[in-house]
């Protein structure tokens, strides 16, 4: 009869129990993705300072512009662009002034009143073969 060998066997290096193991795992993993995630967020904070910058800029430029269509607008001075021009116009007269509210324009687009036909502004020229 053989003798059992009741040596114990020595293990050569550091044993982890599973259950640890998996926890560093899992926050290993956790700490990477939330690394990744404030990196992403870092470099979409940076494009949105960037974009409002720019928006702010275009606001700027919108409002000078909005300025200068004001002032071009303004009855003064289209008196001087016609001057310069050598336009000849006047203001209208008062009883060629039409004054129209909402409800008529609604009531000449639907035909409610033909009366009120709704009729735009055209220029009749001649035609003169030279």
């Amino acid at each position: 009869m053989a003798r059992k060998n009741k040596k114990k066997k020595k293990l050569n290096g550091f044993m982890i129990p599973v259950p640890l193991a998996a926890v560093v795992a899992v926050v290993s993993i956790v700490a990477l993705a939330h690394v990744w995630l404030a990196c992403t967020c870092d470099c979409l904070r940076k494009e949105i300072k960037a974009f409002e910058a720019r928006k702010d800029v275009l606001e700027k430029r919108l409002h000078a512009e909005e300025y200068k269509w004001m002032k071009m607008k303004s009855p003064s001075n289209i008196e001087d662009a016609l001057a310069k021009f050598k336009i000849e116009m006047t203001w209208p007269r008062r009883d060629q002034v039409v004054r129209r509210s909402a409800a008529d324009m609604l009531n000449t687009q639907f035909g409610a009143s033909k009366d009120l036909a709704l009729r735009y502004a055209s220029i009749e020229r001649k035609v003169a073969h030279e």
